[in-house]
């Protein structure tokens, strides 16, 4: 009778453990990996007008999910950040009561091309990174 309770508790320790590993696998296949990211940061000092806009072109492969993490920040001055893919547009202004801490996710087989324009003014200091996720 001992060796059944004992057969039965290994029995269940083993399906307990299978689910526990099961949950763990599935958990980490919805999380988003770093893929890329690019920075700016600017300064009233080093203002140049043809400089004052920057383009970023990124390249999206099908069949992956993708998630932009923008972070901005401004002591002075303006940043208009633009991300434009497939027919949609989202324009985020920062200014120094504004910061942005913002996730832009696309769908896989949404777009092939996601373009950022980030522009400043003459007056801004801050800083913009995009970090650029995938899963």
């Amino acid at each position: 009778m001992m060796k059944l309770y004992k057969n039965i508790v290994v029995c269940l320790l083993a399906v307990c453990f299978a689910f526990a590993l099961t949950a763990c696998n599935n958990s980490e296949s919805d999380e988003f990996t770093s893929l890329q990211s690019f920075e700016y940061h600017f300064f009233p000092e080093e203002y140049e007008k043809e400089y004052s806009e920057h383009e970023k072109t990124i390249t999206l492969e099908a069949d992956t999910d993708y998630q932009f993490k923008v972070d901005a920040a401004c002591e002075s001055g303006t940043i208009e950040i633009s991300i434009t893919y497939e027919n949609a547009e989202e324009t985020i202004i920062v200014n120094s009561s504004a910061p942005c801490n913002d996730k832009i996710t696309i769908p896989a087989n949404t777009t092939e091309t996601a373009y950022f324009t980030i522009s400043v003014d003459s007056e801004t200091k801050g800083d913009v990174v995009v970090e650029v996720l995938t899963r």
